[in-house]
């Protein structure tokens, strides 16, 4: 047990050390992520029984599986740079400072309804949202602030419910009770109602404290409330958990334009049309209407598999899997699956949506130029703690025949199980307790999912020694909703929100010092939450 503490605070340190020159000495998330990974590589190998080739090949692997989230944030700061150079943006920021009257109301509307629709078909609200809530007239940090919570109000619907599905599905292989998308989907929301009010009270109060709390407290309750309580009924209803997301926003949004209704009476919602601009406000949402119809043609399970396959080798038979977009290092497959991935298509609709809004060549020059000074750092940050979070997964791991293959012992050395035994050791509390293990993989690996897959087999062998495998699902939802919320911490998404509106770096300080309470008041209300289920048989 001695050795598991001193491999547990060995663990927590890179994020330690990550945290500390973020927050006390305000060094940016992308600077303090080669720090932590620095000091990651070197404990796995001089304390975890790591080799160096097996600590490359990690972060090699942690690099690839990052394409999914970094290219998906290129293109979405790529698509609102064109739609700012054009005057889309300002035709858009204009329509929306019409559907709701005070700042609480448009952070709501905004953040918790138009985010969660966003992150549902794939976007990425940490680059699309900051620029626009700066023109609307929020200030920088309070746009960062509400980009990165309406990155999770609905925590596991994200991405078409990839956090959801890819975990469902990797449990069909690692462990011996597997589980159902819809089953794990119900597990996660049973949550919601307490999580989607408790972000939803947050949004309000990033925005102006206290005062702002008592004005919008009431509308953050609705919010919170049509949210979570659209997904349950959705899900109740059968409904297939890739679009379960999307429907509950879209109710959300409605909800809340409704709740301004009755609070501040009708309005005229149309744009107002400038002298020098005279863009629609159909033209201007173009990219946006596109994207989200492409999205939800994607999210079709036949479309999906057919696109995932359309790169693979033909041979006379059949199509083989492995083709020209995976990538084998050290006998591990990383399928890439470029033309099924939500990004390839916000690339695609963005070029073709340049004409529609209308960019002249010295505009496309000057976005591209613009796009590629501020891309770089947000992608290579999220590349980064995604080889922090490789390293822990393949620590104790050493290369022999080209492949990956455990040491003896692998248990007692590497990160992730040491972490996982330490918190499962603490017995009859192991409820209260697993859902950190969701924060810390999310936080480290920069994603709900990532973390779910990192410590899918932690988590189920943990609760078998405790005889808890009955409950084993609801305790996991609890863990995935811990990871959803402790997106909003993630150095990565707080380095890409800053990039995008050009701030400075101390502003990653300033947005983790609050964010960091509110994710922890958060992920200690799902282990509550989920030490009362698991008490009272859910």
């Amino acid at each position: 047990m001695a050795n598991n503490i001193v491999g547990f605070a060995l663990a927590l340190l890179p994020l330690l050390v990550i945290f500390v020159g973020m927050v006390q000495f305000k060094r940016n998330a992308l600077v303090m992520g080669f720090v932590g990974a620095g000091i990651t590589a070197f404990l796995a190998v001089l304390y975890f029984k790591t080799s160096w080739d097996a600590v490359l090949g990690a972060c090699a692997i942690g690099v690839l599986k990052s394409l999914g989230i970094t290219l998906a944030v290129a293109a979405t700061m790529l698509m609102i740079f064109v739609m700012k150079a054009s005057g889309a943006l300002d035709v858009v920021v204009d329509w929306l400072k019409k559907l709701a009257d005070t700042p609480e109301q448009q952070a709501l509307l905004f953040g918790i309804g138009f985010g969660s629709f966003t992150t549902s078909i794939g976007l990425v609200t940490q680059s699309l949202f900051p620029p626009i809530l700066v023109a609307m007239g929020f200030a920088p940090l309070a746009a960062v602030l509400i980009s990165v919570l309406g990155y999770n109000a609905l925590c596991s619907y994200a991405l078409l419910g990839i956090p959801i599905t890819l975990t469902a599905d990797a449990s069909q292989s690692l462990i011996a009770t597997p589980f159902t998308s819809p089953d794990f989907a119900w597990a996660c929301a049973i949550y919601l109602p307490v999580i989607s009010v408790g972000l939803s009270l947050s949004m309000v109060l990033v925005v102006g404290g206290m005062q702002s709390l008592r004005k919008g407290w009431l509308a953050a309750l609705v919010a919170g409330l049509v949210l979570s309580g659209s997904t349950l009924l959705l899900l109740k209803l059968g409904t297939p958990v890739e679009i379960v997301g999307i429907i509950a926003s879209v109710l959300c949004m409605l909800a809340m334009v409704g709740y301004q209704r009755i609070a501040h009476g009708k309005r005229d919602l149309a744009p107002e049309r400038q002298a020098n601009h005279k863009m629609s406000l159909l033209r201007a949402l173009s990219p946006w209407i596109i994207i989200v119809l492409v999205g939800l043609v994607i999210s079709i399970p036949k479309v999906k598999l057919w696109l995932s396959d359309a790169l693979g080798i033909a041979t006379s038979h059949e199509i083989i899997k492995r083709g020209i977009d995976v990538v084998t290092v050290y006998g591990i497959n990383i399928d890439l699956n470029v033309l099924s991935q939500i990004y390839t298509w916000i690339f695609i609709v963005t070029l073709v949506s340049m004409p529609i809004l209308g960019l002249n060549l010295r505009q496309v020059a000057h976005t591209f130029g613009l796009w590629a000074k501020r891309t770089w750092k947000p992608a290579a940050s999220s590349a980064i703690y995604f080889a922090i979070a490789y390293m822990m997964c393949y620590s104790a791991y050493a290369i022999q025949s080209g492949q990956f293959t455990k040491i003896d012992g692998f248990a007692d050395w590497n990160i992730n199980s040491i972490v996982g035994s330490v918190v499962a050791g603490t017995g009859a509390l192991y409820p209260l307790l697993a859902p950190l293990l969701g924060l810390f993989g999310a936080v480290v690996a920069g994603s709900e999912t990532s973390s779910n897959i990192m410590f899918l087999q932690i988590q189920s062998t943990a609760a078998s020694k405790l005889g808890l495998d009955s409950q084993f699902l609801t305790i996991f939802g609890g863990h995935a909703i811990a990871g959803g919320v402790a997106s909003a911490i993630t150095p990565a998404k707080i380095n890409n929100a800053v990039n995008t509106i050009a701030a400075e770096s101390h502003l990653e300080s300033a947005a983790m010092k609050r964010l960091i309470w509110i994710c922890l008041a958060l992920a200690a209300a799902t282990g509550i939450m989920s030490f009362v289920f698991v008490a009272l048989g859910v």
